[in-house]
């Protein structure tokens, strides 16, 4: 298993699959809307993936959004012309959001969410963004204030996709990672430098039965010899 950078721009097969992963996952849970028209409304510059790949399967991902113009990120999209939220956002010089977490339902609870999370950090200050940005529900705020993301108050509580959220945009500083606990801080450091090398990062080879069930379906049935 390793964890790529990539740029949307230059890897549209990489691109499609994230897509398609992340359709397949927010449908498990009913929130398809907060993905529908992602892949079509999109900007393809500016616009990169933290991927998780199993062979040649990408099996979760997360999505790295630079804001090159008002009204770019997916949050700005979710919330329309909110005037704080564009105040806010146009305070800092350099912003990038982190949205569409997803991972493949064989890997829930391997801890594999964090550590897309923990990439996508590392990545930010590479892709020139010095303050990152979430948005997100109740139920997983506690994976995004591991990396940093923390609610603001003023911006809290949007009913995003649904009724059943109660959605809040987040704020992280992404080069000194305030409120990080050191252990999470050294990971993230040590992805930084491996992303600024160009490499990938690898990641233990166990993995969850249920995966190689999940790699064995992706790659649909073998021929007979």
């Amino acid at each position: 298993m390793r964890l790529e950078l990539v740029a949307a721009a230059t890897h549209p097969r990489e691109s499609a699959s994230y897509y398609q992963g992340l359709h397949a996952c927010y449908s498990r849970f009913d929130a398809e809307s907060a993905a529908k028209g992602r892949q079509d409304g999109e900007r393809r510059v500016g616009l990169f993936f933290v991927l998780a790949r199993e062979r040649q399967t990408i099996v979760g991902g997360v999505g790295l959004h630079l804001r090159l113009a008002a009204g770019t990120l997916p949050v700005e999209r979710a919330l329309g012309d909110h005037v704080l939220l564009q105040h806010k956002l146009s305070a800092h010089r350099s912003v990038a959001e982190l949205s569409g977490l997803w991972v493949d339902s064989s890997l829930r609870g391997s801890g594999m969410s964090q550590r897309l999370m923990q990439a996508g950090m590392a990545a930010l200050p590479l892709l020139g963004a010095d303050v990152g940005v979430g948005f997100s529900h109740q139920h997983v705020l506690g994976l995004y204030a591991t990396i940093g993301l923390f609610p603001d108050p003023e911006l809290s509580n949007f009913s995003y996709p649904d009724d059943r959220y109660l959605s809040s945009v987040l704020w992280a500083d992404a080069l000194d990672l305030s409120g990080v606990n050191a252990a999470v801080k050294r990971r993230i450091v040590k992805a930084r430098a491996t992303f600024v090398n160009g490499d990938k990062i690898r990641l233990p080879s166990e993995r969850p039965p249920a995966l190689d069930e999940a790699l064995g379906r992706a790659r649909g049935p073998r021929k007979a010899a």
